[in-house]
C-alpha cells in the first residue's frame, strides 16, 4: 500500500511539475535558469542525434475486470513504461554509470517526496488537518532545484557527450509518451 501511494504522489508531482514547466517561464538570470542554460548548451553542442528504435519485447498484461481499480491499472502502465525508460538508460550506460544514475534517481525522489512532506506538514501546522491546496510555485521550484542538483551531478559523473546522448533519448520518450497517452497523464521522466 505504501508503495501506491508513494507511486501516486510522485504521478501527481510529475504531473504538477509538468504542468507548471509548460505553463509559467522562468525568469531570465535565476539560478535554475542558469542550470537549464548549462543543459541546453551541453545538448545544443554538434553529436548526432540519436534515434532509438521501439523496445518490441512483448509485456504481459492481465486483462482487468470490471471491478479492478482503475488506478491499479495506471500503475501497472507506469511500472511498465519505467521499466522501458530504465532499460533504455541501461542500453547507454556502463554499467557502474547506470547504477550511479539509478541512486541519483531514488535520491532525487527521496528528497522531492521529503520536501512535499514538509510542506505538507508545515499546511497542516498552519491550517490543521481539514485543508486544500493547490501546490504552490515554491513548491514546484524546489522540485525543479532538486532536479537540477542531480542533473549536474550525473553531468559530471558521464560527461557531455553521454549526457548530450541521455537528453535526446529522454526528450524523444517524453514524446512517445504524451502522443501514446489517451487520456493525458503521460509519464514524463524529469531526470
Amino acid at each position: 500500500m505504501k508503495k501506491k501511494i508513494i507511486i501516486i504522489l510522485i504521478l501527481i508531482i510529475a504531473s504538477i511539475v509538468v504542468w507548471f514547466f509548460f505553463s509559467k517561464q522562468m525568469e531570465p538570470g535565476s539560478e535554475l535558469q542558469q542550470e537549464e542554460n548549462i543543459v541546453s548548451e551541453v545538448k545544443d553542442q554538434s553529436s548526432p542525434t540519436v534515434i532509438l528504435k521501439e523496445d518490441k519485447s512483448v509485456v504481459s498484461t492481465k486483462k482487468t475486470s470490471s471491478l479492478e481499480n482503475p488506478q491499479d491499472k495506471n500503475f501497472d502502465e507506469y511500472d511498465k513504461n519505467d521499466k522501458i525508460w530504465l532499460d533504455k538508460v541501461q542500453n547507454v550506460l556502463s554499467i557502474n554509470e547506470f547504477e550511479f544514475y539509478q541512486g541519483l534517481r531514488s535520491n532525487n525522489e527521496e528528497e522531492k517526496m521529503q520536501a512535499y512532506q514538509e510542506f505538507h506538514d508545515y499546511l497542516r501546522q498552519k491550517h490543521g488537518d481539514n485543508f486544500s491546496y493547490n501546490i504552490s510555485e515554491d513548491q514546484s521550484i524546489r522540485e525543479k532545484q532538486i532536479n537540477a542538483k542531480y542533473t549536474q551531478e550525473f553531468l559530471k559523473k558521464i560527461g557531455p557527450d553521454k549526457f548530450k546522448l541521455y537528453l535526446n533519448m529522454r526528450d524523444q520518450f517524453n514524446v512517445e509518451q504524451q502522443r501514446k497517452s489517451k487520456d493525458g497523464n503521460a509519464l514524463i521522466i524529469e531526470f
